[in-house]
């Protein structure tokens, strides 16, 4: 779920009061994102509250934008094009010769690996059964992804030094979205 708006103050309540100020529910959530290769956009719109794709707490932009090619860390440089030619040196190094440009938001180049996760939780009398409230061993809910048996044999591998076994996945549509706020910053 992502963003979220004010309650409205019908008077009741600690806010009552000469000193009070008045609560507005805004529904109003602008154009929104238009679903991958449509022009329409699609809103859930609950008490207020307009829900995105994401972990079910926060919004799929704050997941996934910084692990994009487009912007953030996995791009060797946000700061120009991309369609201009990103191997670009800089003059001044040690030791007199040009130095390959360094994102300033991954210094050491790090690789960077995107892996979505689907959520695929237990039925409700799945999870009698087995005496847990947790979504159980497919589970990417917010917390619930902690037990989530592929994220934790991803764990392990990062952890054993075997990144390699660790591919990328993409569910969601982040790198359209990555690209068009990209494009936004150019502009600007």
């Amino acid at each position: 779920a992502g963003g979220g708006a004010a309650g409205s103050n019908s008077g009741s309540g600690s806010g009552s009061g000469s000193g009070a100020l008045p609560l507005l529910m805004s529904t109003d959530v602008g154009t929104g994102l238009p679903l991958a290769g449509s022009s329409s956009t699609v809103h859930t719109i609950k008490s207020g509250v307009a829900y995105s794709d994401g972990d079910g707490l926060i919004p799929l932009v704050s997941l996934g934008l910084m692990c994009s090619n487009q912007f953030g860390w996995a791009d060797p440089d946000p700061s120009v094009d991309p369609s201009v030619d990103r191997t670009k040196a800089t003059e001044g190094a040690e030791g007199g010769g040009a130095r390959p440009w360094r994102n300033p938001l991954n210094p050491s180049s790090s690789k960077v690996v995107r892996k979505e996760y689907e959520h695929v939780p237990r039925s409700a009398l799945e999870q009698a059964r087995a005496g847990d409230i947790r979504g159980g061993p497919r589970a990417a809910d917010h917390v619930d992804i902690m037990g989530n048996h592929e994220v934790i044999s991803d764990l392990l591998h990062l952890a054993a030094g075997r990144s390699g076994n660790i591919e990328a996945r993409t569910f969601s549509d982040i790198d359209n979205i990555a690209q068009r706020i990209a494009q936004a910053h150019r502009e600007a």
